[in-house]
């Protein structure tokens, strides 16, 4: 810890330029003690260093436990830098893989090998962070225990899996339930990508688990598969030459049997499919049962395998020289005989490609031509565009004016029609009113014939009483005359009568109103 501590703190600090920090190796016998102190310094550190260009830390074999867990989480949680993390080899239990995997879902990278955990204790974190992630490229879950019933629904979640390229479940207990489990989530996936898979040293040795890769290899897009020290058999590896032998070519480029019980048949099967596979150039036969038995023409009529390890097998060197001469054949045939043809093309391609340039100038003026029609033909549909939106415009102005008038119209008849029923009213009750009127002036003009025939009589009157009025003038004068006496008297007896009133209200003391 303390040496992790002081090149945390002098060195990643500041550092810009590192990109990789490897701090412990896969398989070593004696670990590298950084522990969980040293690594919480070192992740500091790198916190700190908001400059730095580190993606990939390498922490196998480093005397991490389940607490590493927890800081390494904390670390990747704030960072977007780091992309590929290597924690194999630690004690991490599933107490601590259950803490980190949740924060793993930006890396590219996760190696998570050989760290004691369980797979029905970190099933569920582990299928959220498939689901989850966008980025996870590559993962290795090799030598943790990975139970059946835990094992589909991990295959269920590898399956769907799309960003997932390269996948090492070696050494994980799958046998055949698990291999059977897996291969029906790849085979049946929408959106797999997987192009690498290891299933070595998986106890795989019946025939249906074989079935079941062989459908891997046939319906997949893998093309590099390990079943290295899995007791597959000949049986096992008759079902895998039929798979490299189907049509449509499976796209597998590299596939290793080693120490997997091959015999004669299971390599005579395997090599005579591959004489039409043109596909797989690596073969692995290492740690097998074979031995100078074998037939070399069927590896003389392999045109296409460039490298086949036959290693560790009871063959003499004399073969295995000859099988390494054939496939350095087809390697110098690689290299030499398709770059010639291709050579013999390129040149046969010359003239075209002179036409081609030609073309391509005169595609260029056409596309530059057709632009600028393209731009007038666009101005002008502009153009023609504003056009239909004023006239638009205009005629939906008009259609608002015309209702306008029609409206106004409309009210002005309502209007007309009104006085126009206001008139014949008015005529009849004029009819009606002269009629009367007609009828009073003729009354009128009865009255006035009468009163004109009453006053030619009153004036005849009035003549004969002018006639007689100075007569009675007279008289009535006489008569007046007559009656001054008598009112001088009555006035006399007024007062008398009102002092004899005066007197007997006194007496009486009753008071009376006038």
């Amino acid at each position: 810890p303390a040496g992790v501590k002081e090149i945390a703190t002098s060195e990643l600090e500041s550092n810009e330029t590192l990109e990789h920090l490897a701090l412990g190796e896969p398989k070593r016998q004696r670990p590298n003690y950084v522990t969980t102190e040293g690594l919480q310094a070192l992740l500091l550190s790198l916190a700190r260093n908001a400059r730095r260009k580190m993606a990939s830390l390498e922490l196998s074999c480093t005397a991490l436990r389940a607490d590493a867990g927890k800081a390494l989480a904390d670390f990747l949680e704030t960072d977007s830098v780091l992309t590929s993390l290597d924690v194999s080899g630690n004690c991490f239990t599933s107490e601590g893989i259950s803490t980190l995997l949740p924060a793993c879902a930006k890396l590219k990278r996760l190696d998570i090998a050989e760290t004691s955990c369980r797979g029905e204790l970190i099933h569920a974190k582990l299928c959220d962070l498939l689901q989850k992630t966008e980025a996870l490229a590559e993962l290795s879950i090799a030598y943790n225990l990975l139970e059946p019933r835990p094992l589909r629904r991990i295959a269920r979640a590898l399956s769907s899996c799309a960003p997932l390229l390269t996948l090492n479940m070696a050494g994980t207990g799958m046998e055949t339930e698990g291999v059977i489990a897996l291969a029906d989530g790849l085979v049946n996936s929408q959106v797999s990508n997987l192009r690498d898979l290891d299933i070595s040293e998986n106890n795989i040795s019946e025939t249906e688990a074989a079935v079941h890769v062989a459908k891997i290899i046939a319906q997949t897009k893998l093309q590099s598969l390990r079943l290295n020290r899995n007791p597959l058999g000949d049986a096992g590896v008759c079902e895998l030459a039929d798979a490299l032998g189907s049509e449509p070519c499976p796209p597998l480029q590299s596939l290793e049997l080693g120490s997997c019980r091959v015999a004669h048949l299971g390599a005579s099967m395997i090599f005579m499919a591959l004489r039409e596979n043109p596909m797989l150039l690596t073969l692995r036969l290492s740690d097998n049962l074979l031995d100078d038995m074998l037939d070399i023409t069927l590896v003389e009529a392999l045109h296409h395998i460039q490298q086949l390890h036959l290693d560790s097998n009871r063959l003499s060197h004399r073969k295995l020289s000859k099988i390494a001469e054939l496939c350095a054949r087809n390697r110098h045939r690689v290299r030499t005989k398709e770059p010639r043809a291709l050579g013999k093309q390129i040149k046969s391609l010359l003239p075209q490609e002179t036409m081609l340039k030609q073309h391509k100038l005169q595609a260029a003026k056409d596309s530059a031509e057709v632009f600028v029609r393209v731009s007038a033909q666009s101005i002008a549909g502009e153009e023609l565009r504003q056009l239909r939106l004023g006239m638009m415009k205009s005629a939906k102005q008009t259609e608002q004016k015309i209702a306008t008038l029609e409206a106004t119209l409309l009210q002005r008849r309502d209007y007309l029609d009104s006085i126009k029923d206001a008139l014949a009213e008015t005529a009849r009750a004029s009819e009606i009113e002269i009629a009367e009127k007609t009828e009073v002036l003729t009354q009128k003009e009865n009255q006035l014939s009468d009163l004109q025939a009453r006053v030619t009589d009153l004036e005849a009157q009035l003549a004969r009483r002018r006639a007689q009025h100075p007569k009675l003038l007279a008289e009535i004068r006489e008569e007046i005359s007559a009656a001054l006496p008598k009112t001088e008297e009555l006035k006399a007896q007024e007062e008398e009568m009102r002092r004899e009133l005066k007197a007997l209200q006194d007496k009486s003391l009753i008071g009376f109103k006038p």
